[in-house]
């Protein structure tokens, strides 16, 4: 057996502990993507779904998916995902989407998350909803090695902000060991610095992972104080006038003021 059927194997019999049915039948019978930290050893805090047809989830449909039918329950929903909980596990559906699987995985910031499944849905000779099959394993180079050494590392992010805020969930969690935490963070500073923002919405789409919350009361203001600053070292694309940054109204200013007005 070669390394790849090796793999192969061990991300399937991992897969085996996704509700995969009960994800099924929320979705009305879509095929999906499973991918994430859920395949990682030990009891998976959550399982984290993404599309695999290209058309967003309906909050709706998954809300009353889960709570009239399974008995379930609404956990969390932000803008970009929705959180429920159902037979005593937690599934996040993300809206995140990538046109393939290997894209997905390769797409997410630490090596540790980049593995993942697609399933097919099936049904029964009755019509009704089968159990999914695997019909896609695919994982990274940088998922192998943490595979090997234990280690996981940031590999890059359209997100480097929210990557951030969560690499401390890492450490706690001793994924991230020792000195390589100060490596992450630099790398991950790095890119923040290097992307930039376009404006204030681009800013606050940044703390839009999928799975961050909206931020505390303290925690917004010092989100807000960060934006500022990287708008006054010209980290921002879009300056906006002095005024509407002094007063918290960027939502309510023009798209035409382009300028800063002292």
């Amino acid at each position: 057996m070669d390394i790849k059927e090796t793999l192969t194997k061990l991300v399937t019999i991992k897969a085996k502990r996704i509700p995969a049915w009960d994800i099924a039948f929320i979705l009305d019978n879509d095929d999906f993507r499973v991918a994430g930290g859920c395949f990682m050893d030990g009891v998976p805090n959550d399982y984290d779904v993404y599309p695999a047809l290209g058309k967003s989830f309906d909050s709706h449909r998954i809300k009353e998916n889960t709570i009239k039918s399974l008995k379930g329950e609404v956990l969390c929903e932000t803008k970009n995902a929705i959180t429920v909980k159902v037979h005593g596990k937690v599934i996040q559906f993300c809206k995140y989407y990538k046109t393939t699987l290997h894209e997905l995985v390769e797409s997410f910031d630490f090596s540790h998350c980049q593995v993942g499944v697609e399933f097919e849905a099936r049904e029964t000779d009755s019509g009704g909803f089968g159990m999914p099959e695997i019909n896609c394993v695919a994982w990274s180079d940088a998922w192998l090695e943490y595979r090997i050494t234990g280690h996981s590392i940031y590999t890059g992010s359209e997100y480097p902000l929210s990557s951030l805020i969560r690499l401390n969930k890492y450490v706690k969690r001793d994924i991230i060991k020792g000195k390589s935490y100060t490596i992450e963070v630099l790398k991950i500073l790095n890119d923040i610095i290097k992307r930039g923002y376009i404006d204030y919405p681009d800013f606050k789409n940044q703390l839009d992972a999928v799975d961050l919350l909206l931020l505390e009361p303290k925690e917004s203001n010092a989100a807000y104080e960060l934006f500022k600053t990287c708008h006054a070292r010209l980290l921002v694309t879009r300056q906006y006038s002095r005024h509407a940054i002094d007063n918290g109204l960027l939502e309510m200013e023009g798209l035409d003021d382009g300028e800063v007005n002292d």
